[in-house]
């Protein structure tokens, strides 16, 4: 159904399948031993059907990290000529003039570089509950829409994602460095990012 929608408006050549994989590396849970703590355990069908897909429809997993940071490679190499099916709001981060499909409430949106780096740079400030990441106490969406807006340059967006984690430790050095935590576990990371990191 989700191939024959993109049909419609699309010339698909090629449809990759991303699951998690069983043995992927994530350094997330090095980096922040509390990440992803809060999830209740995943229904135990989720597994057979993901077996399932990896074996019938040649589903590709990631070797590093999360199903997420699969997507940012393959989009690093198709750039704005690929359609990025998903409900996960993280997803539109990767966004470089591309179509998304959220397949949940099966509606589509385009998402430019500009507005990309907007969405990123929002969640930074408000980081990700769902995700256990809170390394912004009492900083919400209403700080979040004062300090930046869509179409700003990186300086500008540094120094707006920085207000707010000055306004939540109020020690420089601390906050600069809880900032940089964020970084890494809200990026999605291509497999040449993940290799820089440490």
């Amino acid at each position: 159904k989700i191939v024959n929608s993109c049909e419609e408006y699309f010339n698909v050549k090629q449809v990759y399948l991303c699951l998690k994989a069983d043995n992927s590396v994530n350094p997330r849970y090095k980096w922040l031993p509390s990440y992803k703590q809060n999830r209740p355990p995943a229904l135990p069908i989720i597994s057979h059907l993901s077996k399932y897909l990896k074996q019938s429809k040649n589903a590709v997993c990631p070797t590093i990290g999360e199903t997420d940071d699969l997507l940012a490679e393959l989009v690093s190499i198709a750039k704005d000529k690929c359609i990025i099916v998903s409900f996960d709001k993280d997803i539109k981060q990767l966004g470089v003039g591309n179509w998304f499909l959220d397949y949940r409430k099966w509606e589509w949106s385009f998402v430019t570089k500009e507005l990309a780096d907007y969405l990123f740079n929002f969640q930074m400030i408000v980081n990700d509950a769902s995700d256990n990441i809170k390394l912004t106490p009492k900083i919400g969406e209403a700080f979040a829409k004062k300090a930046i807006k869509e179409g700003m340059n990186p300086w500008e967006y540094f120094e707006g994602v920085y207000s707010a984690y000055l306004k939540a430790w109020k020690e420089p050095n601390l906050a600069f460095e809880k900032m940089k935590l964020a970084w890494k576990l809200l990026k999605l990371h291509t497999i040449e990012e993940f290799k820089q990191l440490n």
